[in-house]
Protein backbone atom coordinates (compact mmCIF):
# COMPACT_ATOMS: atom_id res chain seq x y z
CA UNK A 1 0.00 0.00 0.00
CA UNK A 2 1.06 3.33 -0.83
CA UNK A 3 1.98 5.73 2.24
CA UNK A 4 0.39 8.81 2.16
CA UNK A 5 1.27 12.30 4.18
CA UNK A 6 -1.64 13.68 5.41
CA UNK A 7 -2.97 17.44 6.34
CA UNK A 8 -6.08 16.45 8.33
CA UNK A 9 -8.37 18.93 9.54
CA UNK A 10 -11.65 19.26 12.04
CA UNK A 11 -14.84 21.30 10.20
CA UNK A 12 -18.01 21.52 12.28
CA UNK A 13 -20.75 24.00 11.96
CA UNK A 14 -21.20 26.91 9.73
CA UNK A 15 -19.45 29.97 10.75
CA UNK A 16 -17.75 31.21 7.63
CA UNK A 17 -14.67 32.09 9.26
CA UNK A 18 -13.71 28.35 9.30
CA UNK A 19 -15.98 26.69 6.22
CA UNK A 20 -14.47 29.81 3.75
CA UNK A 21 -11.16 29.36 5.25
CA UNK A 22 -10.56 25.62 4.85
CA UNK A 23 -11.95 26.11 1.01
CA UNK A 24 -9.01 29.03 1.17
CA UNK A 25 -6.43 26.69 2.52
CA UNK A 26 -7.29 23.71 0.60
CA UNK A 27 -6.55 26.08 -2.79
CA UNK A 28 -3.13 26.87 -1.42
CA UNK A 29 -2.60 23.42 -0.81
CA UNK A 30 -1.21 22.24 -4.22
CA UNK A 31 1.59 25.26 -4.01
CA UNK A 32 2.38 24.57 -0.43
CA UNK A 33 1.91 21.38 0.53
CA UNK A 34 1.92 19.76 -3.38
CA UNK A 35 3.21 16.59 -1.95
CA UNK A 36 0.56 16.18 0.78
CA UNK A 37 -3.18 15.07 0.66
CA UNK A 38 -5.67 17.21 2.59
CA UNK A 39 -8.63 15.08 4.74
CA UNK A 40 -11.29 16.86 6.40
CA UNK A 41 -13.24 15.16 9.16
CA UNK A 42 -16.31 16.25 9.42
CA UNK A 43 -20.34 16.22 10.58
CA UNK A 44 -23.82 16.98 9.57
CA UNK A 45 -23.78 20.67 10.65
CA UNK A 46 -21.08 21.64 7.47
CA UNK A 47 -22.52 23.29 5.08
CA UNK A 48 -23.40 20.87 1.35
CA UNK A 49 -21.87 23.91 -0.42
CA UNK A 50 -18.29 23.67 1.70
CA UNK A 51 -18.64 19.90 1.09
CA UNK A 52 -19.05 20.11 -2.49
CA UNK A 53 -15.79 22.95 -2.77
CA UNK A 54 -13.75 20.89 -0.66
CA UNK A 55 -14.09 17.87 -3.04
CA UNK A 56 -14.16 19.79 -6.07
CA UNK A 57 -9.96 20.68 -4.54
CA UNK A 58 -9.68 16.85 -4.47
CA UNK A 59 -10.28 16.43 -0.53
CA UNK A 60 -11.02 13.80 1.45
CA UNK A 61 -14.19 14.13 3.40
CA UNK A 62 -14.15 11.60 6.46
CA UNK A 63 -17.74 12.09 7.72
CA UNK A 64 -18.45 11.57 12.25
CA UNK A 65 -21.22 10.57 13.49
CA UNK A 66 -22.42 10.38 17.68
CA UNK A 67 -18.82 9.95 18.19
CA UNK A 68 -17.87 10.96 22.44
CA UNK A 69 -14.64 13.14 21.49
CA UNK A 70 -15.03 16.78 20.89
CA UNK A 71 -14.62 17.21 17.35
CA UNK A 72 -11.28 19.38 17.75
CA UNK A 73 -9.92 15.37 17.81
CA UNK A 74 -11.51 13.92 14.95
CA UNK A 75 -8.23 15.33 12.84
CA UNK A 76 -6.00 13.46 14.98
CA UNK A 77 -7.58 10.14 14.01
CA UNK A 78 -5.89 9.99 10.14
CA UNK A 79 -2.28 8.70 12.43
CA UNK A 80 -4.25 5.13 12.83
CA UNK A 81 -4.51 4.76 8.94
CA UNK A 82 -2.67 1.67 7.18
CA UNK A 83 -1.85 3.87 4.35
CA UNK A 84 -0.45 7.07 6.62
CA UNK A 85 3.02 8.05 6.97
CA UNK A 86 2.93 11.07 8.69
CA UNK A 87 0.55 13.36 9.63
CA UNK A 88 0.01 17.57 10.22
CA UNK A 89 -2.47 18.87 12.11
CA UNK A 90 -3.81 22.38 11.14
CA UNK A 91 -6.65 24.63 12.01
CA UNK A 92 -9.45 25.84 9.83
CA UNK A 93 -8.92 29.51 10.19
CA UNK A 94 -5.27 29.69 10.52
CA UNK A 95 -3.77 29.53 6.73
CA UNK A 96 -0.98 27.63 5.40
CA UNK A 97 2.19 29.41 4.56
CA UNK A 98 5.81 28.32 3.02
CA UNK A 99 7.55 29.54 6.74
CA UNK A 100 5.59 26.55 8.20
CA UNK A 101 6.21 24.48 4.33
CA UNK A 102 9.41 24.76 5.18
CA UNK A 103 9.72 23.93 8.37
CA UNK A 104 7.74 20.70 7.78
CA UNK A 105 10.75 19.84 4.97
CA UNK A 106 12.94 20.26 8.00
CA UNK A 107 11.19 17.75 10.52
CA UNK A 108 11.04 15.35 7.43
CA UNK A 109 14.85 15.40 7.09
CA UNK A 110 15.66 15.55 10.61
CA UNK A 111 13.29 11.99 11.13
CA UNK A 112 12.32 12.91 14.17
CA UNK A 113 8.74 11.17 15.88
CA UNK A 114 7.13 14.57 16.24
CA UNK A 115 7.15 17.87 14.91
CA UNK A 116 6.05 21.36 17.11
CA UNK A 117 5.51 24.90 16.47
CA UNK A 118 5.69 28.09 17.98
CA UNK A 119 5.49 31.34 16.37
CA UNK A 120 4.15 33.65 18.60
CA UNK A 121 4.48 35.31 22.36
CA UNK A 122 1.26 33.61 23.51
CA UNK A 123 2.44 30.55 21.81
CA UNK A 124 4.40 29.50 24.66
CA UNK A 125 1.43 27.69 27.57
CA UNK A 126 -1.11 26.56 25.30
CA UNK A 127 -4.91 26.03 26.66
CA UNK A 128 -4.70 24.27 29.80
CA UNK A 129 -1.67 23.80 30.15
CA UNK A 130 1.29 25.33 32.75
CA UNK A 131 4.08 24.23 31.00
CA UNK A 132 5.05 24.34 27.16
CA UNK A 133 3.37 21.94 25.11
CA UNK A 134 1.71 21.32 21.53
CA UNK A 135 -0.77 23.93 19.86
CA UNK A 136 -3.24 21.55 18.46
CA UNK A 137 -3.19 23.25 15.20
CA UNK A 138 0.30 23.32 14.99
CA UNK A 139 2.20 19.82 15.04
CA UNK A 140 2.60 17.01 13.26
CA UNK A 141 3.65 13.06 14.26
CA UNK A 142 4.78 9.81 12.75
CA UNK A 143 2.26 7.48 12.01
CA UNK A 144 2.36 4.33 14.14
CA UNK A 145 3.83 5.98 16.86
CA UNK A 146 0.88 5.91 19.25
CA UNK A 147 -2.65 4.10 18.63
CA UNK A 148 -4.09 7.36 18.31
CA UNK A 149 -8.27 6.61 18.77
CA UNK A 150 -7.01 4.55 21.66
CA UNK A 151 -5.42 7.31 23.25
CA UNK A 152 -8.31 9.28 22.63
CA UNK A 153 -10.81 6.98 24.03
CA UNK A 154 -8.80 6.71 27.59
CA UNK A 155 -8.12 10.25 27.68
CA UNK A 156 -12.00 10.92 27.55
CA UNK A 157 -13.08 8.66 29.85
CA UNK A 158 -10.86 10.60 32.73
CA UNK A 159 -11.93 13.80 31.16
CA UNK A 160 -14.16 16.26 33.44
CA UNK A 161 -15.52 18.14 30.43
CA UNK A 162 -14.60 18.19 26.88
CA UNK A 163 -14.56 22.10 26.11
CA UNK A 164 -12.62 24.13 23.60
CA UNK A 165 -9.29 23.46 24.47
CA UNK A 166 -9.36 20.29 25.55
CA UNK A 167 -7.54 18.77 23.06
CA UNK A 168 -4.70 20.88 24.17
CA UNK A 169 -4.67 19.46 27.21
CA UNK A 170 -4.68 15.99 25.41
CA UNK A 171 -1.59 16.77 23.68
CA UNK A 172 0.24 17.20 27.08
CA UNK A 173 0.99 13.57 27.09
CA UNK A 174 2.22 12.92 23.47
CA UNK A 175 4.51 16.07 24.01
CA UNK A 176 5.84 14.83 27.05
CA UNK A 177 6.12 10.57 25.37
CA UNK A 178 8.21 12.21 22.39
CA UNK A 179 9.68 15.05 23.20
CA UNK A 180 13.31 14.09 23.46
CA UNK A 181 12.55 12.86 19.87
CA UNK A 182 10.90 16.02 18.43
CA UNK A 183 11.74 18.89 16.20
CA UNK A 184 10.43 22.32 17.85
CA UNK A 185 10.02 25.02 15.41
CA UNK A 186 10.22 28.05 17.98
CA UNK A 187 10.63 31.73 17.29
CA UNK A 188 10.56 32.84 20.81
CA UNK A 189 11.28 30.53 23.76
CA UNK A 190 13.93 27.61 22.73
CA UNK A 191 14.72 25.09 20.46
CA UNK A 192 15.66 25.81 16.67
CA UNK A 193 14.00 28.86 14.58
CA UNK A 194 12.17 28.58 11.59
CA UNK A 195 14.17 28.25 8.10
CA UNK A 196 13.14 31.36 6.65
CA UNK A 197 12.59 35.06 8.11
CA UNK A 198 8.84 35.83 8.78
CA UNK A 199 6.65 37.90 6.85
CA UNK A 200 5.96 41.39 8.17
CA UNK A 201 3.71 40.65 11.11
CA UNK A 202 2.53 37.47 10.34
CA UNK A 203 2.72 34.12 12.22
CA UNK A 204 2.50 30.54 11.70
CA UNK A 205 -1.42 29.91 13.60
CA UNK A 206 -2.23 32.93 13.01
CA UNK A 207 -5.90 33.39 12.69
CA UNK A 208 -7.72 34.45 9.64
CA UNK A 209 -11.22 35.45 9.01
CA UNK A 210 -13.12 34.57 6.12
CA UNK A 211 -11.91 38.38 4.50
CA UNK A 212 -8.50 37.31 4.52
CA UNK A 213 -7.79 39.69 7.46
CA UNK A 214 -6.09 39.22 11.06
CA UNK A 215 -8.70 38.40 13.77
CA UNK A 216 -7.80 40.42 17.07
CA UNK A 217 -4.50 42.53 17.63
CA UNK A 218 -2.39 39.26 17.79
CA UNK A 219 -0.33 40.80 15.54
CA UNK A 220 0.48 43.90 17.90
CA UNK A 221 1.51 41.42 20.70
CA UNK A 222 3.98 40.20 18.38
CA UNK A 223 5.11 43.82 17.48
CA UNK A 224 5.48 44.53 21.28
CA UNK A 225 7.70 41.64 21.56
CA UNK A 226 10.23 42.99 18.89
CA UNK A 227 10.54 46.14 20.47
CA UNK A 228 10.78 44.52 24.19
CA UNK A 229 14.08 42.80 22.91
CA UNK A 230 15.72 45.04 20.81
CA UNK A 231 16.94 48.82 21.31
CA UNK A 232 14.74 51.67 19.73
CA UNK A 233 13.68 50.33 16.38
CA UNK A 234 13.54 53.63 14.96
CA UNK A 235 15.76 56.90 15.63
CA UNK A 236 13.79 60.13 14.66
CA UNK A 237 16.57 62.75 14.05
CA UNK A 238 15.58 66.59 13.90
CA UNK A 239 18.18 69.17 13.82
CA UNK A 240 17.19 72.91 15.18
CA UNK A 241 17.78 76.49 14.80
CA UNK A 242 15.59 78.74 16.15
CA UNK A 243 12.57 76.61 15.49
CA UNK A 244 10.25 77.78 18.35
CA UNK A 245 7.14 78.18 16.11
CA UNK A 246 6.82 74.83 14.66
CA UNK A 247 9.01 72.29 16.82
CA UNK A 248 6.12 71.51 18.99
CA UNK A 249 3.60 70.35 16.46
CA UNK A 250 6.83 68.91 15.46
CA UNK A 251 7.32 66.46 18.04
CA UNK A 252 3.91 65.85 19.16
CA UNK A 253 3.01 63.99 15.66
CA UNK A 254 5.95 61.76 16.65
CA UNK A 255 4.95 61.43 20.52
CA UNK A 256 1.45 60.99 19.30
CA UNK A 257 2.46 57.40 17.25
CA UNK A 258 0.80 54.31 18.31
CA UNK A 259 4.08 52.40 17.47
CA UNK A 260 6.42 53.25 20.77
CA UNK A 261 9.83 52.01 20.12
CA UNK A 262 11.53 54.91 19.08
CA UNK A 263 13.98 57.39 20.55
CA UNK A 264 14.02 61.53 19.07
CA UNK A 265 17.45 63.40 18.79
CA UNK A 266 17.18 67.10 18.36
CA UNK A 267 20.51 68.32 17.73
CA UNK A 268 20.15 72.28 18.35
CA UNK A 269 23.04 74.51 16.38
CA UNK A 270 22.98 76.82 19.60
CA UNK A 271 18.96 78.67 18.86
CA UNK A 272 18.67 82.37 20.47
CA UNK A 273 14.78 81.85 20.67
CA UNK A 274 12.87 79.38 23.25
CA UNK A 275 13.59 75.99 21.02
CA UNK A 276 15.42 74.27 24.14
CA UNK A 277 12.71 75.07 26.61
CA UNK A 278 10.05 73.69 24.37
CA UNK A 279 11.74 70.49 24.00
CA UNK A 280 12.63 70.01 27.24
CA UNK A 281 9.23 71.21 28.23
CA UNK A 282 7.46 68.08 26.73
CA UNK A 283 10.00 65.92 29.70
CA UNK A 284 9.72 63.03 27.84
CA UNK A 285 12.02 60.02 28.30
CA UNK A 286 11.93 59.00 24.43
CA UNK A 287 13.56 63.04 23.71
CA UNK A 288 17.23 63.79 23.99
CA UNK A 289 18.20 67.45 23.26
CA UNK A 290 21.79 68.38 22.73
CA UNK A 291 22.39 72.04 21.42
CA UNK A 292 26.18 72.85 20.14
CA UNK A 293 27.91 74.84 17.25
CA UNK A 294 27.46 73.32 14.28
CA UNK A 295 28.23 74.22 10.76
CA UNK A 296 24.81 73.47 8.85
CA UNK A 297 22.04 70.80 8.77
CA UNK A 298 24.06 68.22 8.24
CA UNK A 299 27.00 68.73 10.05
CA UNK A 300 24.33 68.54 12.50
CA UNK A 301 23.00 65.21 11.27
CA UNK A 302 26.20 64.18 11.27
CA UNK A 303 26.45 65.01 15.19
CA UNK A 304 22.99 63.36 15.45
CA UNK A 305 24.04 60.20 13.96
CA UNK A 306 27.32 59.91 16.23
CA UNK A 307 24.42 59.02 19.13
CA UNK A 308 22.41 57.35 17.43
CA UNK A 309 20.73 53.81 19.00
CA UNK A 310 17.94 52.95 16.48
CA UNK A 311 18.06 50.08 13.67
CA UNK A 312 16.16 52.34 11.05
CA UNK A 313 17.56 56.58 10.87
CA UNK A 314 14.65 58.82 9.75
CA UNK A 315 15.67 62.54 9.70
CA UNK A 316 12.55 64.84 10.10
CA UNK A 317 12.85 69.16 9.72
CA UNK A 318 11.90 70.66 12.44
CA UNK A 319 8.92 72.33 10.90
CA UNK A 320 7.64 68.89 9.09
CA UNK A 321 5.04 66.78 10.55
CA UNK A 322 4.47 63.17 10.50
CA UNK A 323 1.36 62.57 8.58
CA UNK A 324 -0.81 60.49 11.06
CA UNK A 325 -0.41 58.38 14.21
CA UNK A 326 -0.33 55.47 12.41
CA UNK A 327 2.89 56.17 10.13
CA UNK A 328 5.65 54.11 12.50
CA UNK A 329 3.11 51.38 12.77
CA UNK A 330 2.88 51.07 8.68
CA UNK A 331 6.06 51.66 8.05
CA UNK A 332 7.41 48.83 10.92
CA UNK A 333 5.36 46.16 9.20
CA UNK A 334 7.76 46.69 5.98
CA UNK A 335 10.88 46.88 7.83
CA UNK A 336 10.61 44.09 10.25
CA UNK A 337 11.23 41.69 7.35
CA UNK A 338 13.09 43.93 5.25
CA UNK A 339 16.73 43.17 3.86
CA UNK A 340 16.58 46.75 1.85
CA UNK A 341 18.79 49.08 3.60
CA UNK A 342 17.16 52.13 1.82
CA UNK A 343 13.17 52.14 2.64
CA UNK A 344 11.22 55.27 1.11
CA UNK A 345 7.36 56.16 1.16
CA UNK A 346 5.63 59.62 0.05
CA UNK A 347 5.01 62.73 1.64
CA UNK A 348 2.17 65.17 1.19
CA UNK A 349 3.39 68.16 0.16
CA UNK A 350 1.78 71.84 1.04
CA UNK A 351 2.45 75.70 0.61
CA UNK A 352 3.43 76.74 3.30
CA UNK A 353 1.78 79.99 3.09
CA UNK A 354 -1.62 78.35 2.72
CA UNK A 355 -0.74 75.78 5.20
CA UNK A 356 -4.06 73.85 3.66
CA UNK A 357 -4.26 70.31 3.38
CA UNK A 358 -6.69 70.93 0.93
CA UNK A 359 -4.47 72.23 -1.53
CA UNK A 360 -1.34 69.82 -1.15
CA UNK A 361 -0.08 67.00 -3.23
CA UNK A 362 1.47 63.95 -3.20
CA UNK A 363 5.62 63.12 -3.38
CA UNK A 364 6.76 61.18 -5.10
CA UNK A 365 5.86 57.53 -5.48
CA UNK A 366 8.38 55.05 -6.65
CA UNK A 367 11.07 56.47 -8.33
CA UNK A 368 13.56 54.96 -11.11
CA UNK A 369 17.44 55.41 -10.33
CA UNK A 370 16.72 57.32 -13.88
CA UNK A 371 14.21 59.17 -12.07
CA UNK A 372 16.50 60.14 -9.17
CA UNK A 373 18.85 61.99 -11.72
CA UNK A 374 16.24 64.82 -12.58
CA UNK A 375 15.07 65.25 -8.68
CA UNK A 376 15.31 63.90 -5.11
CA UNK A 377 13.44 61.72 -3.41
CA UNK A 378 12.43 63.60 -0.22
CA UNK A 379 14.20 63.13 2.89
CA UNK A 380 11.20 63.22 5.06
CA UNK A 381 9.93 59.80 3.25
CA UNK A 382 13.24 57.77 3.26
CA UNK A 383 13.99 55.81 6.13
CA UNK A 384 17.83 54.61 6.27
CA UNK A 385 19.02 51.02 7.93
CA UNK A 386 21.95 51.60 10.53
CA UNK A 387 24.33 49.76 8.77
CA UNK A 388 24.72 52.52 6.22
CA UNK A 389 26.00 54.83 8.39
CA UNK A 390 27.73 52.42 11.13
CA UNK A 391 30.11 51.47 8.18
CA UNK A 392 31.02 55.50 8.58
CA UNK A 393 28.96 56.97 5.31
CA UNK A 394 28.11 60.97 6.31
CA UNK A 395 26.52 63.67 4.61
CA UNK A 396 28.98 66.07 2.98
CA UNK A 397 29.20 69.83 4.46
CA UNK A 398 30.27 71.05 0.96
CA UNK A 399 27.28 71.02 -0.17
CA UNK A 400 24.83 73.61 1.97
CA UNK A 401 21.64 72.01 0.40
CA UNK A 402 21.53 69.54 -1.04
CA UNK A 403 23.83 67.09 0.26
CA UNK A 404 20.64 64.63 1.23
CA UNK A 405 20.41 64.84 -2.55
CA UNK A 406 24.11 63.74 -2.99
CA UNK A 407 23.70 61.00 -0.17
CA UNK A 408 20.68 59.73 -1.90
CA UNK A 409 22.01 59.06 -5.23
CA UNK A 410 25.07 57.79 -3.99
CA UNK A 411 23.63 55.52 -1.53
CA UNK A 412 21.01 54.28 -4.86
CA UNK A 413 24.00 53.61 -6.69
CA UNK A 414 25.54 50.92 -3.77
CA UNK A 415 22.05 49.84 -2.25
CA UNK A 416 18.81 48.85 -3.93
CA UNK A 417 16.16 50.73 -2.87
CA UNK A 418 12.46 49.90 -1.38
CA UNK A 419 9.01 51.92 -2.43
CA UNK A 420 6.52 51.28 0.50
CA UNK A 421 2.92 52.78 -0.88
CA UNK A 422 2.91 54.55 2.71
CA UNK A 423 2.28 58.53 2.93
CA UNK A 424 5.48 59.30 5.77
CA UNK A 425 5.51 63.47 6.08
CA UNK A 426 3.65 66.40 6.12
CA UNK A 427 6.00 68.69 3.95
CA UNK A 428 5.55 72.42 3.83
CA UNK A 429 7.45 73.99 1.22
CA UNK A 430 9.41 76.70 1.47
CA UNK A 431 12.47 75.18 3.44
CA UNK A 432 16.20 75.71 2.24
CA UNK A 433 16.03 73.21 -0.43
CA UNK A 434 13.20 74.47 -2.26
CA UNK A 435 13.95 78.30 -1.61
CA UNK A 436 17.76 78.58 -2.59
CA UNK A 437 20.37 77.02 -4.48
CA UNK A 438 23.62 74.85 -4.14
CA UNK A 439 26.55 76.15 -6.75
CA UNK A 440 28.83 73.64 -5.55
CA UNK A 441 26.12 70.59 -5.89
CA UNK A 442 25.27 71.71 -9.18
CA UNK A 443 28.34 71.83 -10.11
CA UNK A 444 30.01 68.89 -9.07
CA UNK A 445 26.04 66.63 -9.68
CA UNK A 446 26.55 64.63 -12.97
CA UNK A 447 30.60 64.01 -11.99
CA UNK A 448 28.94 62.48 -8.99
CA UNK A 449 26.20 60.60 -10.76
CA UNK A 450 29.07 58.95 -13.72
CA UNK A 451 31.79 58.61 -10.22
CA UNK A 452 28.88 56.53 -8.34
CA UNK A 453 26.95 54.83 -10.55
CA UNK A 454 29.80 54.02 -13.10
CA UNK A 455 28.78 51.69 -15.54
CA UNK A 456 25.57 51.13 -14.18
CA UNK A 457 24.70 53.97 -16.02
CA UNK A 458 24.60 51.89 -19.68
CA UNK A 459 21.47 50.87 -18.69
CA UNK A 460 18.69 51.65 -21.56
CA UNK A 461 16.56 53.59 -18.84
CA UNK A 462 20.05 56.49 -19.13
CA UNK A 463 19.58 56.81 -22.56
CA UNK A 464 18.17 60.19 -22.34
CA UNK A 465 21.05 61.46 -19.98
CA UNK A 466 24.27 60.71 -22.73
CA UNK A 467 25.07 63.86 -24.34
CA UNK A 468 25.15 64.76 -19.75
CA UNK A 469 27.46 61.78 -19.32
CA UNK A 470 29.78 63.16 -23.00
CA UNK A 471 29.86 66.19 -21.28
CA UNK A 472 31.61 65.07 -18.07
CA UNK A 473 33.69 62.82 -20.30
CA UNK A 474 34.71 66.19 -22.19
CA UNK A 475 35.02 68.06 -18.88
CA UNK A 476 37.34 65.42 -17.33
CA UNK A 477 39.37 65.06 -20.55
CA UNK A 478 40.05 68.97 -20.14
CA UNK A 479 41.02 68.74 -16.10
CA UNK A 480 43.35 65.88 -17.02
CA UNK A 481 41.47 63.07 -15.30
CA UNK A 482 41.69 60.70 -17.97
CA UNK A 483 40.42 58.07 -15.97
CA UNK A 484 36.62 59.75 -15.86
CA UNK A 485 37.07 60.34 -19.41
CA UNK A 486 37.36 57.20 -20.64
CA UNK A 487 34.48 55.76 -18.29
CA UNK A 488 32.22 58.51 -18.92
CA UNK A 489 32.84 58.56 -22.99
CA UNK A 490 32.37 54.79 -22.91
CA UNK A 491 29.38 54.68 -20.86
CA UNK A 492 28.04 57.67 -23.79
CA UNK A 493 28.89 55.55 -26.52
CA UNK A 494 27.01 52.18 -25.42
CA UNK A 495 23.87 54.61 -24.94
CA UNK A 496 23.91 56.23 -27.84
CA UNK A 497 24.05 52.54 -29.94
CA UNK A 498 21.04 51.53 -27.88
CA UNK A 499 18.40 52.27 -30.15
CA UNK A 500 14.95 54.11 -28.86
CA UNK A 501 12.71 51.76 -28.76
Amino acid sequence: MQQKKYISFSLWGEDPMYTVGIVRNAELRSTVYPEWDMVVYHDQSVPEETLKQLTDLDVELIAIKNHPAHPSFWRFFIVDRDDCERAIFRDADSRFSQREALAVDEWERLGTVLHVMRDHPYHKIPFGINTMGILAGMWGIKAGAVQMEQLIHSFIQCAREQEYGVDQTFLKEIYTTFKSDSTVHDEFFDERPFPIKRKGLQFVGERIDEWEQPVGNDWRVLQTHYQSVSKSFFTIIIPTYNAEATIEACLRSVLQQHYTNFEIIVQDGLSTDDTVTIVKDLNDDRISIVSEADHGVYDAMNKALDRSCGEWIFFLGSDDVLYDANVFDHVASYLVDSTHKFVYGDVFMIERHLRSEDLGVLYMGAASDAALLERNICHQAIFYHKDIFNNGYRYRLDYKIFADYDANLYLSSRFERRYIPVTVAKFYLGGLSSTMEDPAFDKDKWTNIVDYFSFKLTDRSFRPYRRRIKKVGLQSLKSGNVGRFLKAYSIFLNLKLIKKW
